[in-house]
């Protein structure tokens, strides 16, 4: 039996985060967030959903944010800072805005971002995979479609369509 990899949280500004095995989960439960986002619920958005995620990595001088594109044309731009923090970044219902108090939450943040890239590049994989096996069994379809026309309107014997059949489905 296999069991699920724990889950990896991580807390910002404007909220807190959670990676799964196949979503993230976008909770506004804290001060800031509240403050931010307003009473607003759980978010979560599937890594098969995500067009990108966008990173930047926190220091002792500058705010960072992970956010979570699931529409580039809706993204908002993230304008962080120290203290000059946007509030359009803040209020972005797809990102999480870092803080680097302590190198504990760097790295941290470092693993989440880690993680929820490979998830995202393993949902990416899979789509491919799907599409070219749909590609792939369509034109194999199509084929003996055509094959089987061919043959029914005599232009090629049974044994020819017999053996090009074998060959399309031994491909």
């Amino acid at each position: 039996m296999r069991s699920e990899p724990e889950p990896i949280t991580i807390t910002g500004v404007n909220g807190r985060a959670t990676a799964y095995e196949d979503h993230v989960n976008i909770s506004r439960k804290s001060f800031g967030g509240l403050l931010f986002q307003g009473f607003k619920g759980e978010k979560e958005i599937f890594y098969s959903d995500l067009k990108g995620i966008e990173y930047k990595k926190p220091n002792l001088m500058l705010n960072g944010y992970i956010q979570f594109i699931t529409n580039a044309e809706l993204a908002k731009n993230q304008a962080v800072g120290w203290v000059g923090t946007t509030l359009d970044a803040a209020e972005d219902p797809n990102a999480i805005i870092l803080r680097a108090f302590k190198k504990s939450n760097v790295r941290m943040y470092e693993k989440f971002h880690r993680y929820v890239m490979l998830k995202l590049q393993a949902a990416k994989q899979s789509k491919v995979q799907n599409i070219n096996l749909s590609n792939a069994s369509y034109s194999t379809a199509d084929e003996l479609q055509k094959l089987a026309t061919l043959r029914d309107q005599g232009i090629i014997s049974n044994e020819e369509f017999q053996q090009q059949k074998q060959k399309l489905l031994n491909q």
